[in-house]
């Protein structure tokens, strides 16, 4: 029996596999723009160390620190008397922001398998697998957007401000700092433990037989990675804990904004951009954990400051490529991501 496709079958085959074209060559477009972004987030930190140590940044490094302040919750910060240098607290930030890539280079899925099927599949879906491969997409629209806002409160009046420092140690310094203090107070504390805590609670029954070192992972788990737990212990769709979600990132979202307006040298036009960058830290932070939190934060903080030293020759110009890149990878991002959402509003209905 020889069955005859139809003329409207046909059509449809076609655009499938006109669709599956597409996307393979747009899955390929955004795999060659975000490794060439990833390598520069590499090429960031040999920047800043070689800029932080050099002969100039020297009198800066040396510089001794008897109180460190973090923020624990919001306003609210947490005073400890050590004794330090400035070079010392910022190998360990350093040492923090590469555990932190380590850790998103093999959470989920790792980071070499997804690329390779992100290639070999053509699908671009594949990103969502692996927030390294993500994560120069989502920042580099972050950028975009944040800075279409703070361009508009500028001219609606409203000034944005910024602070200012005497020197590019200090300010990479400072800013590296800022991102460790604020995603502890402003998403793990206010977000990410409270979740834990409804996780835990609602799935004791279910590690209450396991052996003490696993229950310490897991709980470990809870507070750095809810998503990842969840999946662990096998915890299906939970209605209540989506409201928590929502309502925590949203109510830290409020009071970042309003801490940069209370607390730094901004003004009020930068509350939207800051209130959405929130948004979008929260949501990684628990869509992907505490380590996605940070390199979000460490891409606008220490990644832009690092590749905008005048010290180092030809950073000028490294960063007028990487700047290109970022735009590019921004705009397809949220061009992708419109479309697929009108697209996904389209098949429902």
């Amino acid at each position: 029996m020889i069955s005859v496709m139809s003329h409207s079958e046909q059509n449809m085959a076609n655009s499938e596999n006109n669709w599956l074209n597409y996307n393979r060559v747009l899955a390929s477009f955004y795999g060659i723009l975000a490794l060439v972004a990833i390598s520069t987030y590499v090429l960031a930190f040999v920047l800043a160390l070689f800029m932080f140590f050099s002969p100039e940044g020297v009198s800066f490094a040396y510089q001794s620190y008897k109180t460190i302040r973090i923020n624990v919750l919001y306003f609210w910060t947490a005073s400890f008397q050590i004794e330090t240098r400035a070079w010392q607290l910022f190998i360990v930030l350093n040492i923090i922001f590469a555990l932190s890539f380590w850790s998103a280079f093999f959470s989920n899925n790792k980071f070499c398998a997804v690329i390779k099927d992100l290639f070999v599949r053509g699908d671009l879906n594949e990103v969502r697998r692996n927030f390294l491969i993500l994560m120069p997409g989502a920042s580099s629209a972050m950028l975009l957007i944040t800075t279409a806002l703070n361009v508009l409160g500028e001219r609606a009046g409203a000034g944005v401000g910024g602070p200012s420092f005497s020197d590019p140690f200090s300010e990479i310094f400072t800013l590296s700092y800022a991102v460790i203090s604020e995603e502890i107070g402003f998403r793990l504390v206010p977000i990410l433990v409270p979740i834990a805590i409804y996780l835990l609670f609602k799935t004791r029954n279910s590690i209450r037989g396991m052996p003490r070192r696993v229950k310490i992972f897991m709980t470990l788990a809870a507070v750095l990675k809810p998503e990842s737990y969840r999946r662990r212990i096998g915890s299906g769709a939970d209605h209540t804990l989506t409201v928590l979600k929502t309502l925590l990132i949203v109510a830290s979202s409020i009071m970042f904004s309003y801490a940069h307006i209370l607390f730094g040298s901004w003004g009020w036009g930068k509350v939207p951009s800051t209130f959405i960058a929130g948004l979008v830290i929260g949501y990684f932070s628990v869509r992907y954990g505490f380590d996605s939190a940070i390199l979000l934060h460490w891409f606008f903080n220490y990644y832009w400051s690092a590749l905008s030293s005048e010290i180092i020759l030809g950073a000028s110009l490294i960063n007028e490529i990487v700047y290109i890149v970022t735009v590019y990878l921004g705009l397809f991002t949220v061009i992708y991501f419109v479309f697929s959402y009108l697209e996904r509003c389209r098949t429902l209905n």
